[in-house]
């Protein structure tokens, strides 16, 4: 979001699982258009973006970062409710915001075949799996955690979107799974 001050909170906070998920249609809608369009430019985003979200001290993509990188938002304040929301909740680990960042690398790491995204794939999924499952067979995923990985009892979006998007985005990513599988077994 481009306003008149570049130095407030809105215009230098970013949402890299918004714009590794867009890069994700992106990528779909290419290929569905047979569009030959050279994706480098795209591919080349999708490392990048993830390295601007991930937290080097406790693993996982943060909510919210800042312009300069994965830490938090910083500018001035002009009184929304949205900044609250971005300053309250940039540390927090959302588990589709991982589920489709793993459907991306996955997609970019298979079908196109870029080692960047491989790498990526591998540590968003292992943290994936390590962090949201519920605990036992069938238990829902946990939403949402803090900067550590600890559960939050709290509802970040609608209570009912894990069916959807958890099974949309761990269909996408099995391709790469699978394939990963055959090297490194992906549960002890």
């Amino acid at each position: 979001m481009v306003g008149p001050d570049p130095r407030t909170l809105v215009n230098r906070h970013r949402i890299p699982g918004h714009a590794i998920e867009g890069l994700w249609m992106i990528l779909e809608s290419l290929d569905l258009l047979d569009d030959a369009r050279d994706r480098a430019p795209l591919l080349a985003s999708i490392s990048a973006l993830c390295e601007s979200a991930w937290d080097a001290e406790h693993g996982g993509l943060f909510r919210f970062t800042d312009a300069g990188g994965p830490y938090q938002p910083t500018g001035t304040l002009t009184g929304t409710d949205y900044e609250n929301l971005v300053r309250d909740t940039w540390a927090v680990k959302l588990w589709w915001v991982h589920t489709e960042a793993a459907a991306t690398t996955a997609i970019a790491a298979h079908r196109y075949a870029d080692a960047g995204a491989g790498a990526w794939f591998e540590r968003i999924w292992d943290y994936t799996l390590r962090t949201f499952p519920g605990g036992a067979d069938g238990a829902e995923w946990i939403q949402i955690r803090d900067v550590t990985g600890r559960p939050l009892d709290q509802v970040v979006a609608l209570p009912v979107k894990d069916p959807f998007h958890i099974t949309r985005n761990l269909m996408q990513s099995c391709p790469v799974a699978v394939t990963d599988a055959e090297q490194h077994p992906p549960f002890p």
